[in-house]
């Protein structure tokens, strides 16, 4: 939790914004792009579990993509999609 706030304490620092939806979620926003923090219970290892995404209107997308056997990419079948962390 310690390290989630300094992080949300910075970024706010530099003008980003915070829309909380509760204690332990929040989504920090940049001038381009979006954080959004979960902070697990205590004792829980620090990773990065997914990155969301948009592309532009009218990308030709696929329905799903493996990057080895840790990363696998997944599109919403308009023009967004998440990158997920295994």
């Amino acid at each position: 939790m310690e390290a989630a706030r300094n992080l949300r304490s910075d970024l706010e620092a530099l003008g980003w914004r915070v829309e909380e939806f509760d204690t332990r979620t929040w989504i920090l926003r940049g001038a381009d792009f979006g954080i959004m923090v979960s902070v697990q219970p205590e004792g829980a290892k620090s990773k990065i579990n997914r990155i969301g995404f948009e592309t532009n209107p009218g990308a030709n997308l696929p329905t799903g993509l493996s990057i080895g056997n840790h990363i696998e990419v997944s599109f919403d079948g308009k023009q967004s999609g998440w990158i997920m962390f295994k």
